[in-house]
């Protein structure tokens, strides 16, 4: 039996909305892309960038600072009609920490919408 998507992932994930950038292709070419969930090894986006399982991509994070965070990775998964999950595959210290920090912010988030419920 193969495992499901939630038993393969190594670290949990958060829920979370943030405007992001997919570069992909030769010449690289960016997109806009909405930023689904994430986690210390991967995101879930929805963009209109035409990639495919295997593709090398740079995801940017629209985080309203100069020197934006970004984390290059592969394509692990295709839903269509327009959502890409995407494991990194080169994290430095500025990635990992904005990550983490969004991980608490996007939680804390979540947690607040269902205590108003």
């Amino acid at each position: 039996m193969t495992p499901s998507m939630s038993e393969r992932r190594r670290r949990p994930r958060a829920s979370c909305t943030l405007a992001a950038s997919v570069v992909s292709g030769e010449p690289p070419t960016a997109r806009r892309a909405e930023l689904v969930d994430v986690s210390e090894t991967g995101v879930f986006l929805r963009t209109s960038q035409e990639v495919h399982e295997g593709d090398a991509v740079r995801v940017v994070f629209d985080a309203g600072r100069t020197q934006e965070p970004a984390g290059t990775g592969r394509v692990t998964r295709l839903v269509q009609p327009d959502g890409v999950g995407v494991h990194f595959e080169e994290v430095n210290e500025d990635l990992r920490g904005f990550v983490r920090r969004l991980l608490v912010a996007c939680r804390e988030t979540h947690e607040r919408g269902n205590s108003q419920r």
